[in-house]
């Protein structure tokens, strides 16, 4: 019975212990990838500066529908047009990327980082809130 009970509690002790690592490594995630996103004053600031490029990862309708100047439109969606137009990007240069609410443009960030690029910023709120903040965009 002893025995029955040390396996059971042992077994319970390795799933706790599994979910917690679990835990930790999702907090982790995400807090970076809170890191990785700036708000529109600072992306406005920083894309002001002239030191980064500009990536817009919307659909090309979007895109024409209004987007942020200079920017380089690379359709997220879209993984091998993605991967096509970002080959181009200087890796030695920071990027700024944005999209439409801050979701693609967040996963577009992350996937770049783990190409290596150094410094890659996602615009919380995305185009959305751009717009909500009172500033322009080129049609």
């Amino acid at each position: 019975m002893q025995k029955l009970a040390r396996s059971y509690l042992f077994t319970y002790m390795k799933k706790l212990f599994v979910c917690i690592v679990l835990f930790l490594g999702l907090v982790a995630c995400n807090s970076q990838a809170q890191k990785a996103s700036i708000s529109v004053a600072d992306f406005d600031m920083k894309m002001q500066s002239g030191t980064y490029q500009l990536l817009d990862v919307r659909t090309a309708a979007e895109y024409q529908s209004g987007h942020l100047r200079n920017a380089l439109q690379a359709d997220w969606n879209n993984q091998e047009q993605f991967k096509d137009r970002t080959q181009y990007l200087d890796k030695s240069k920071p990027i700024l990327v944005y999209c439409a609410s801050g979701v693609r443009s967040g996963y577009a960030a992350q996937y770049l980082v783990g190409l290596g690029y150094k410094e890659v910023l996602n615009m919380q709120g995305g185009l959305t809130a751009w717009k909500m903040a009172g500033k322009m965009v080129e049609a």
